[in-house]
């Protein structure tokens, strides 16, 4: 809710505003994967079972060519998230996947790097809630693409 509302008024904390022109790996959203070669991961099996799945689940379903949907941080163009914030529907876990997909249906090119990821072993995220809510979110996102949805004319890749 607060990145929607702050991007209607231009700004976006919490998501890097990032200016830039030609070339650049900044001029592009930027990723930060956890599953991305040279990214030393340290979590337990189950965690890793569940982050591929819903990986590649993504991109069986809405088809997407980034690599880690739910890394945590995301930096974008203040242009990219002016436009993108407001089309974004989830104000939950999916929120990070509905960006970067509609990122990608308009063209945008997602620029990942590696880091270093250490999983909280004590985390308390409801993972039977959480996946319910995401294979809605899919449904929804997905019927809304197939439906022309999601495209944003003022965006330049």
């Amino acid at each position: 809710r607060a990145a929607r509302r702050d991007a209607r008024r231009g700004e976006s904390p919490g998501f890097a505003g990032i200016e830039g022109t030609g070339a650049s790996p900044m001029d592009r959203p930027l990723v930060i994967p956890r599953g991305f070669p040279r990214a030393r991961v340290v979590r337990g099996p189950k965690r890793e079972v569940i982050s591929r799945a819903y990986n590649l689940l993504l991109r069986v379903t809405l088809r997407n060519r980034f690599s880690d949907a739910q890394c945590g941080f995301k930096a974008l163009r203040a242009d990219v998230a002016g436009a993108l914030l407001p089309m974004v529907e989830d104000e939950g876990w999916f929120f990070d996947t509905e960006l970067l997909v509609l990122a990608e249906h308009n063209g945008l090119r997602i620029h990942e790097v590696p880091v270093d990821w250490v999983d909280d072993p004590d985390s308390r995220v409801d993972l039977v809630g959480t996946a319910v809510d995401d294979l809605r979110g899919i449904w929804r996102l997905s019927r809304r693409l197939a439906g022309g949805g999601g495209v944003v004319s003022t965006l330049r890749p």
